[in-house]
């Protein structure tokens, strides 16, 4: 069975997702957040950031990475915080491609196409996604839970 990741960054966290089976029935098999590390310089950071990547990957077998990517025209694209986020997401595609995984990513209109939707943001205001109930999770958690199982419609 297929193990995909999905991962949703933000300048000062990392959020994430694994999930198996298929798009249409997924089951969570395990998900979190972790803060980068404060003390840290950015360099430091990108370095901290592939490694947790690839603990992931390694940890859970995991055969196809989701990224969901900043919007291009999103309110503060220009500012540094969404530089900072788009360099981290560089990060996690070459550890994604460097661990030879599969990868797709994408803005939120790219996942809703790995998804079969054309409203993929109608689902992050739903209480469940497929079956999988997450009326607890946060708005970014939801977001990596929503990458990860448009990454499974890739494992083919």
């Amino acid at each position: 069975m297929v193990v995909a990741l999905g991962i949703r960054a933000e300048p000062v966290a990392l959020h994430w997702a694994v999930v198996e089976g298929v798009p249409d029935r997924p089951v969570l098999r395990a998900s979190g957040s972790v803060s980068c590390p404060k003390a840290f310089n950015e360099p430091a950071v990108l370095a901290w950031l592939r490694k947790q990547i690839l603990a992931l990957v390694d940890e859970y077998d995991i055969g196809v990475v989701g990224l969901r990517l900043i919007e291009p025209i999103a309110r503060g694209a220009a500012r540094e915080s969404a530089r900072q986020r788009a360099r981290m997401e560089g990060i996690i595609m070459e550890a994604a491609e460097s661990a030879g995984r599969g990868l797709i990513a994408g803005a939120l209109a790219t996942i809703g196409r790995y998804l079969g939707s054309e409203h993929p943001k109608a689902y992050l205001s739903q209480d469940e996604l497929r079956g999988l109930e997450w009326k607890r999770r946060t708005p970014l958690q939801r977001e990596a839970i929503l990458v990860a199982v448009a990454a499974l419609s890739q494992s083919k």
